[in-house]
This record gives C-alpha cells, sequence and structure tokens, in this order.
C-alpha cells in the first residue's frame, strides 16, 4: 500500500507520547502566517456574503412588480459600474 497509513501515524505518536521522548513544539497563533490565514478566510466569508446578497437581490427583482423591477434594474446596472455581479 502506498502513501500514509493514519493508523501507523497514531500508533507512533501514541508510543512516543508514552515515552516521553515527543519533541514537537506547537505552532503558534500569531505572526504573518496566521494574519495572511485570517485575511483569507474574512475574503472567503465576505465573498460568500456578497454572492448571496446578489442572488438575493436578483430574487426579488424577478418576483417584483413591473414598477419595482424597473426601480431594480437601475440599482444592478449601478453595481455593474461599482464592479459587483448585477
Amino acid at each position: 500500500m502506498d502513501g500514509e497509513s493514519d493508523r501507523l501515524d497514531a500508533e507512533q505518536i501514541a508510543r512516543a507520547v508514552l515515552e516521553q521522548t515527543v519533541t514537537a513544539v506547537p505552532k503558534a497563533k500569531s505572526g504573518t502566517v496566521e494574519a495572511i490565514r485570517t485575511l483569507c478566510v474574512t475574503r472567503a466569508s465576505a465573498l460568500k456574503s456578497r454572492t448571496q446578497t446578489f442572488r438575493t437581490l436578483w430574487s426579488v427583482m424577478i418576483g417584483a412588480p413591473s414598477s419595482l423591477r424597473g426601480e431594480l434594474t437601475v440599482i444592478t446596472k449601478r453595481t455593474d459600474i461599482l464592479g459587483g455581479q448585477g
């Protein structure tokens, strides 16, 4: 069998802990890498929220009376200019 074995890894870790020969140091939750990770998570969340907002607006626009639909079309055209998905 090629690749890693989770069962084998778990056994090796358990033996090292029991023998008190573990030398691993936990990763710090600060620094540049953590800051970049936080920015990536935040950006992904913002993009997901933005997409959901435009989908909701589109659904409202499709189901709205024609008079309201005309007003909403202006809003979506304005968001196109600002880089939106409208």
